[in-house]
């Protein structure tokens, strides 16, 4: 049975790349906070905060279409 596909009208698909943009501007944030406190602190990025930052992206690109 085939399904039928939706498509946006064209006032969504403008404003949705916008949207993304923000979105990935606020998601990268506490990243770059985290990453740049720690280097001002001058003991280097630990590896748990690597890890840390890797295991919360990776958790969000499974969640993606």
């Amino acid at each position: 049975m085939p399904r039928e596909v939706q498509h946006a009208s064209k006032e969504e698909a403008e404003g949705s790349g916008g949207a993304i943009a923000v979105g990935a501007l606020l998601d990268g944030i506490p990243e770059s906070i985290a990453i740049g406190l720690s280097m001002l602190a001058g003991t280097g990025v630990s590896l748990v905060t690597v890890a840390a930052i890797f295991i919360s992206n990776f958790a969000l690109s499974m969640m993606a279409p």
